[in-house]
Order: C-alpha cells, then structure tokens, then sequence
C-alpha cells in the first residue's frame, strides 16, 4: 500500500478511536462530567406535569385556667365553697373528673360533695365529650360537707379535685 494511503487510514482510525473513547469515557455522552440522561421521577417527555401536595399538621393543644386553686369549707360560709375553671382547646376533649368523696385528716375522714357544672348550670358527666367550637368553657365547681358538728373532730381535712383534659 502506498505510505499516502497507510497515513491516511492511520489518522482516521485514531480519530474514530479517539472520538469514540471520548463519547463513551467518564460521565457517558456529552463528553467527560457530564451525565446520560436520566427520566424525571415525576414526568418525562413532551408534556411534564407533576404536583406537590402540601401538609399543614397543627398539634393538638389545651389551656387551662383555674380560678381558685384552693376551696375553703369554713363554718361561716355553710362548709360550702366554689371556683370555676376554664378550658380552651383546639380539638374536641373529655375531661377526666376525679372529685374526692371524702377530705382526710390523718386517720379521720368526713365525706364530702363535689359538683361539676357547665355553662348555664347543667351538670357535666365525666368523661362525654365536649366538641369543639372555638370558644373557652368556663366550668364551676362546688364542694360541701354536711352534718359537720360537735361530733367533728377538729383539725383541717384535705382532699383534691382533679381535672385532666383528654383528647
């Protein structure tokens, strides 16, 4: 073969080499660090279209406000004795009413009364549900004691309303 003719076929099979290790080296085609082509998780092709949904998540969440923390049943006022307590919430709640039957001093005891009322003086039962309006429920409780006397031993007897609220 004529050198001419051996060059010549050299030089192109180098480039057709050169070209070809180029398009296929590192990062595929494109040439080197770029990447292949890779289908969208969401769309591909002519027409992409996709959606993002979007989430808002607001815990649940109570306030409660205790007007007195203490009742007081003294002789003067009849061993009665009232406060009120208010809840607000965002979400539909039970409370959980746990309302002493007796007052306790050491190993003495006297039974006592405790009532829970809603707005408008209805008595609430424990445990129904309250749904949700938007608005703060204020709630009266009232303790008494009866046939306290001479046959009372003296002294300060203690007990504890307690309330929870439960969604």
């Amino acid at each position: 073969m004529n050198k001419t003719i051996q060059a010549a076929l050299a030089a192109l099979a180098f480039g057709v080499c050169a070209t070809s290790v180029y398009a296929g080296g590192p990062g595929g085609p494109g040439g080197p660090g770029s990447q292949p082509h890779k289908p969208g998780k969401s769309a591909c092709g002519h027409d992409c279209k996709g959606k993002i949904d979007i989430v808002l998540e607001v815990p649940k969440h109570c306030d409660l406000d205790i007007a007195d923390s203490t009742l007081v049943l003294t002789e003067q006022n009849n061993y009665t004795d009232s406060t009120t307590f208010a809840v607000r919430t965002n979400a539909d709640y039970r409370l959980a009413i746990t309302p002493p039957s007796t007052l306790v001093n050491g190993s003495r005891s006297v039974p006592v009364s405790v009532d829970t009322t809603r707005r408008g003086g209805a008595t609430y039962r424990n445990g129904s549900t309250v749904n949700w309006d938007g608005r703060e429920h204020t709630y009266g409780v009232k303790a008494y004691a009866r046939n306290i006397g001479i046959g009372t031993y003296a002294g300060n007897y203690k007990g504890t309303y307690g309330v929870e609220i439960k969604f």
